[in-house]
C-alpha cells in the first residue's frame, strides 16, 4: 500500500476539517492505522473478518454472507434487521478499543464482530463497511460462488 503514502496527509487533513470518508471494502481496511490513513480512533482496529475464529466465510471467495444491520435514520431507525444477506469479498472486521467513541452500525450475524462503524475525525466524519451493501443480486449473478441470494 506503498501508492497510499503520499496521499495520507492530504485525505486526513481533508477529513478533519469537516470532510466526509466512506470505505466499502478496501476502502475500509485503507481507514486503518497500517497500512492506512489512521482515520479510526485510537486503539480500535481493522483486519480480515475471514481470519476471525466463528466467521461465516473461511476464504476469500466472492459470495454472500449475513450481517446485523442498526438503522440510525428513516423508516427504520431504531430496529436492527438480522441476517441481511450482502455481498462479501474478503471484508474487513473492526475492533473497538474499550473507549472507543465509534458507533456500531452493523455486525457479522455469525460472530457479532463489528462489520460497519462511523466515528468522528476532527471536524469530520468517517463510515466504514466491511462487506458491500450497496452490491445487488446483480454481482452475485457473477461473483458469487453460492446461490443464496
Amino acid at each position: 500500500m506503498d501508492e497510499a503514502k503520499p496521499y495520507i496527509g492530504a485525505v486526513r487533513d481533508f477529513v478533519s476539517n469537516g470532510g466526509r470518508y466512506i470505505g466499502f471494502c478496501l476502502g475500509a481496511y485503507m481507514s486503518g492505522h497500517d497500512p492506512g490513513f489512521s482515520l479510526i480512533p485510537a486503539g480500535d482496529d481493522v483486519s480480515d473478518e475471514i481470519d476471525e475464529p466463528g466467521s461465516q466465510v473461511k476464504n476469500d471467495n466472492d459470495t454472500i454472507i449475513q450481517v446485523d444491520w442498526t438503522f440510525s435514520t428513516g423508516k427504520k431507525a431504531g430496529t436492527t434487521e438480522k441476517k441481511r444477506w450482502v455481498y462479501f469479498q474478503d471484508g474487513a472486521v473492526f475492533t473497538l478499543g474499550e473507549d472507543s467513541p465509534a458507533k456500531v452500525l452493523a455486525t457479522y450475524s455469525s460472530d457479532g464482530n463489528v462489520a460497519a462503524m462511523l466515528n468522528r475525525f476532527g471536524k469530520g466524519w468517517v463510515a466504514n463497511v466491511g462487506p458491500h451493501p450497496e452490491a445487488n443480486q446483480d454481482w452475485c449473478k457473477f461473483f458469487c460462488i453460492l446461490d443464496l441470494w
